[in-house]
């Protein structure tokens, strides 16, 4: 599972299952990538987990929500 972080440029800055960056050629990613898209890896190259993604959205606006209420 690969995480993108923020793309810069030509390149999408991704977060690896190590936690280590790596910058990947967004030719290389699926058309319409954004910032905190899930990335699977295989054969074929990579793949958008639209089902993780919103997995993680979703718990991220819940701590968002919370850290708000204090």
């Amino acid at each position: 599972m690969w995480i993108v972080d923020r793309i810069e440029g030509k390149f999408a800055l991704c977060e690896t299952d190590g936690r280590e960056m790596r910058p990947v050629p967004l030719k290389d990613l699926p058309a319409g990538i954004s910032e905190g898209d899930v990335l699977q890896k295989g054969a074929e190259g990579f793949w958008i987990d639209r089902e993780e993604t919103a997995k993680r959205r979703t718990g991220n606006a819940a701590k968002i929500k919370r850290l708000r209420k204090g």
